[in-house]
């Protein structure tokens, strides 16, 4: 019975198959600094905040390592053409997507130090034990409304 608060019967995808290839970023502006002579791609792993502060880490040294002066002073973080992670590497790398290389930086106030499990249900009740047996005390909304309200903003992808 202990386990019961890891089953949940709710395990389909939450996003939706299409067949059509999104259109190019409008906004994307290529660099005339980059010569395309390094391309940096990331894949951060999953382990919650102790993840997204491994991936905060990483990404706070690519942008100390210098790698042009002229025209401008670049470095790693600029060469970042592909990202991805699992759960809190996730969500780190989510929030390099939104922010971007300069806005990135406020993650560790906006996440890291935050406490993004305040709004799930932990105590020992009776209504989380009848929670527990149809399926999970805590559904995979949550934390999505946590992150949707402190982290993103509300923000949406449109392609």
């Amino acid at each position: 019975m202990a386990l019961a608060g890891c089953v949940t019967d709710d395990v389909g995808p939450i996003n939706t198959l299409t067949r059509q290839a999104g259109r190019p970023s409008p906004t994307y502006i290529p660099d005339p600094a980059d010569d395309g002579s390094t391309v940096v791609g990331l894949a951060f792993s999953g382990g919650g905040t102790r993840a997204a502060a491994f991936s905060y880490g990483v990404l706070r040294a690519l942008d100390d390592v210098v790698v042009d002066q002229r025209p401008k002073r670049r470095t790693l973080i600029d060469d970042i053409r592909m990202i991805s992670g699992a759960s809190g590497g996730a969500v780190a790398a989510a929030y390099f997507g939104y922010k971007g290389r300069d806005g990135y930086r406020d993650f560790r106030e906006r996440f890291l130090t935050q406490n993004a499990e305040a709004d799930l249900r932990t105590s020992f009740s009776p209504v989380n034990f009848i929670r527990a047996y149809y399926g999970g005390v805590n559904d995979r909304s949550g934390f999505a409304r946590w992150l949707n309200h402190h982290l993103f903003d509300g923000a949406t992808f449109k392609a």
